[in-house]
C-alpha cells in the first residue's frame, strides 16, 4: 500500500462487527461495514462530538443517536443540515486487510474552507459557520481576508446595512487585540448575526450608477443632499455609484454621505451616522475595491431615516432643535478662514456635562469659529459621553441604558468622520447633535454614580492573572456594577499590559447572549482610549464606562456560544468523555 494509507483492521473482523473504532494518523476513525463495502468517517459526530460507533446502520445511512443526526455513508454528507458533513476516507482492501488513508478526501486548505463558510452563512448553521472559521484561522489565514469573505456574502444579500455588518466591523477593528481563541468567538459571533440578517432575503439588487459618466463632488453633494431630503432610495444610490465612477476618493466621500445623512438632526437616534460610519470602517480593513458593493447599503440611512425634530423629546421643555438650527446658520455664514488650529482645555467635557443647552451650544459654536478643529470639539463630546456611563447609577432601570449608549456610539462614529479629511458645516453639524444627546441623557445621571474612590481598590489583587481573572469570575454573577470597573480601573493603574485587559473585556462580552450594542460600546471605548496617554484620567474613563455598561447585562444563559465551543473542541481533535457507557 501507499505510504498514505496505514492497516486499519482485518477484513472479517469488521464484517463480523459491522462497525469498528480504529487509532487514525491523527484521529479516531470509524470503520463501517454496510451493504458488502466499507467505509471510514471520522468518529465524532460533527454536530457536537459524540461517538458515531455508538450509532445504527441502516439502507445506506449512519445514524447518531445523540440527536438523531443522519449521514450518507458514501459521501458523509448529512441529511440534516444542522449536523454538518462528516469527514470521509478512502479504503482499500487488500486480501483480508483494510488500509485507510492517512487523511480524508476533503480537501483541507483555505479553498475547501472558504467554501464551507459561504454555505454555512447561506444556510444560517452556526456550527459550520464557527468551524469554517476555526480552520481558515488555523491555517494561517489572514482575518481581515475571512472578514471580506463575510461582507461581502452580506453585499450580495442584504436590503440595508445591519447589526451583523456593524458587528463585523467592530470585530475586524479590534482583531490587533485580541488572543486566537477570543477572536474566534468574536468572528463566529459575526458571522452568525450576518447570516441571521440575510436569512430568508432576497438577493440584492444593484440600481447601478449612471453609464459610467464622472461627475464633480459638488454636484453629486447637491444632488445626493436632494435625495435625502426627498427620501429618495434609487436617486441617492445611483448617486453614491456616480461617485465611485467619478473617482471620488474616502475623504470626499465621506463628506457628502454625512454631509447628507445629518440634514437630520442626530438621525434615527444616532443610528444612522454611526452604522454608515462602520461602511467606512469596513472598507478601511477590507479594502475599497469592494465599495460599490458596501456603500450602496447605507442608502436607506440616507434617505429614510427620522429626525428628532419629529419627535417630542427634543421639544420640550426647551426646543433643541431650534438651538441647533440657529447655530448651524451661524456657522454657515460665517467666513471659512483658515485660522491657526486653537487647542481646547483638557477638560474641555465638563462644560459639555453643564445644563444649560443654549451655554452648550454656544461653547461648541465658538470653539468653531476660533478655529479649533471640529475632531478635537468630537474627542471632548466622547468624554463626556463616556462619563454618563461611567457615572450610570443602578437606580435606573436597565432600558434606560439605551439613550446614553447610543450617544456615546454617535461621538465615536462622529470622531471617526470627522478624522478622514477636511469637512465642511454640513459634516461638523454633528457636534451640534452630539451634545444635545448628551444633553437630554442628563436625568440618567441624577444621582450620579461615582467613579471608584483609591481606597476601594487597595484591597484588589494586584497581579495581572488574578485581576482578569476576577473580572471574568465578577461578570459570573449578577451582582453590584461597581467591582469590574474598579478591577478594571486597579489593573490599569497599576500598569499591566493593556491588551490583555482588551482581550479579557472582549471575551467576557462574546461569551454572552448579548446584542451587538455592547461589543460596539467596548469597541468604541478601545477606540477614543487610544487617543490618550497612557495611565492619563480619560483614558480610564472609557474603559471604566465600558466595563460598567457590561457588568449591568451580565450574565446571559451563554448559549450562543455553544457552536464555538464544538467547533474548538472538534478541531483540537478532543474525545468527548463519556460517564456510565
Amino acid at each position: 500500500m501507499p505510504p498514505a494509507f496505514f492497516r486499519a483492521a482485518s477484513l472479517a473482523d469488521l464484517q463480523s462487527k459491522q462497525m469498528l473504532t480504529v487509532s487514525g494518523a491523527d484521529r479516531l476513525v470509524l470503520l463501517c461495514w454496510s451493504e458488502d463495502r466499507v467505509f471510514a468517517f471520522d468518529s465524532r459526530c460533527p454536530h457536537m462530538g459524540f461517538p458515531l460507533s455508538k450509532g445504527s446502520l441502516k439502507e445506506g445511512i449512519l445514524t447518531c443517536h445523540w440527536h438523531h443526526a443522519q449521514f450518507d455513508l458514501k459521501s458523509g454528507c448529512a441529511f440534516d443540515l444542522w449536523a454538518d458533513d462528516v469527514q470521509v476516507f478512502e479504503v482499500r482492501i487488500d486480501g483480508d486487510e483494510v488500509w485507510v488513508a492517512k487523511r480524508p478526501k476533503q480537501d483541507p486548505g483555505t479553498n475547501h474552507h472558504e467554501k464551507r463558510l459561504r454555505w454555512g452563512l447561506e444556510q444560517n448553521i452556526g456550527l459550520i459557520q464557527a468551524k469554517s472559521i476555526v480552520a481558515l484561522l488555523a491555517l494561517g489565514e489572514e482575518t481581515d481576508r475571512v472578514v471580506r469573505k463575510i461582507a461581502e456574502f452580506a453585499a450580495r444579500n442584504h436590503q440595508v446595512w445591519g447589526d451583523g455588518l456593524t458587528t463585523l466591523t467592530i470585530v475586524a477593528r479590534i482583531a490587533p487585540f485580541l488572543e486566537s481563541e477570543t477572536l474566534v468567538y468574536a468572528m463566529a459571533k459575526a458571522a452568525r448575526r450576518v447570516a441571521e440578517n440575510c436569512s430568508g432575503q432576497p438577493a440584492r439588487r444593484s440600481t447601478g450608477g449612471l453609464n459610467g459618466e464622472g461627475f464633480e463632488e459638488a454636484r453629486l453633494r447637491q444632488w445626493l443632499f436632494h435625495w435625502a431630503q426627498v427620501r429618495q432610495d434609487d436617486g441617492a444610490e445611483r448617486t453614491i455609484i456616480a461617485a465611485l465612477d467619478s473617482g471620488l476618493g474616502e475623504p470626499a466621500l465621506n463628506r457628502i454621505i454625512f454631509g447628507a445623512i445629518q440634514e437630520r438632526i442626530y438621525a434615527d437616534g444616532g443610528h444612522a451616522l454611526d452604522q454608515s460610519n462602520k461602511g467606512f470602517e469596513l472598507l478601511e480593513n477590507i479594502g475599497w475595491d469592494n465599495a460599490a458593493e458596501i456603500l450602496p447599503l447605507l442608502t436607506q440611512h440616507i434617505t429614510q431615516t427620522r429626525s428628532e425634530e419629529e419627535g417630542g423629546a427634543w421639544r420640550v421643555p426647551i426646543d433643541l432643535t431650534s438651538l441647533i438650527r440657529k447655530a448651524e446658520e451661524e456657522l454657515q455664514r460665517s467666513p471659512h478662514l483658515r485660522l491657526p488650529e486653537v487647542r481646547l482645555p483638557e477638560n474641555f467635557y465638563f462644560l459639555l456635562l453643564e445644563s444649560d443647552p443654549a451655554k452648550i451650544i454656544a461653547e461648541i459654536r465658538n470653539a468653531l469659529l476660533e478655529g479649533v478643529p471640529g475632531v478635537a470639539i468630537a474627542e471632548q463630546l466622547a468624554l463626556a459621553a463616556a462619563w454618563r456611563l461611567a457615572c450610570f447609577p443602578e437606580s435606573n432601570d436597565i432600558d434606560d441604558w439605551f439613550a446614553p449608549v447610543h450617544t456615546f456610539s454617535f461621538c465615536n462614529a462622529l470622531y471617526q468622520v470627522l478624522s478622514r479629511g477636511e469637512t465642511g458645516c454640513e459634516v461638523k453639524r454633528g457636534l451640534l447633535h452630539a451634545a444635545m444627546s448628551i444633553y437630554v441623557d442628563r436625568f440618567l445621571n441624577i444621582p450620579s454614580s461615582k467613579l471608584p474612590a483609591e481606597a476601594a481598590l487597595e484591597p484588589l489583587p494586584t497581579s495581572a492573572e488574578n485581576l482578569l481573572t476576577q473580572i471574568l469570575l465578577t461578570l459570573d454573577q449578577r451582582t453590584s456594577w461597581n467591582l469590574v470597573p474598579a478591577l478594571v480601573m486597579r489593573y490599569l493603574r497599576l500598569g499591566h499590559p493593556e491588551k490583555r485587559l482588551i482581550d479579557t473585556l472582549v471575551f467576557a462580552t462574546v461569551r454572552e447572549d448579548l446584542d451587538f450594542h455592547k461589543l460596539q460600546v467596548l469597541e468604541a471605548a478601545i477606540t477614543q482610549a487610544q487617543n490618550w496617554p497612557p495611565g492619563s484620567g480619560q483614558r480610564e474613563l472609557f474603559y471604566v464606562a465600558a466595563a460598567r455598561h457590561l457588568a449591568a447585562h451580565c450574565p446571559t444563559r451563554r448559549s450562543s456560544g455553544q457552536s464555538v465551543t464544538v467547533a474548538l473542541r472538534l478541531h483540537r481533535g478532543e474525545a468527548l468523555e463519556l460517564i456510565g457507557d
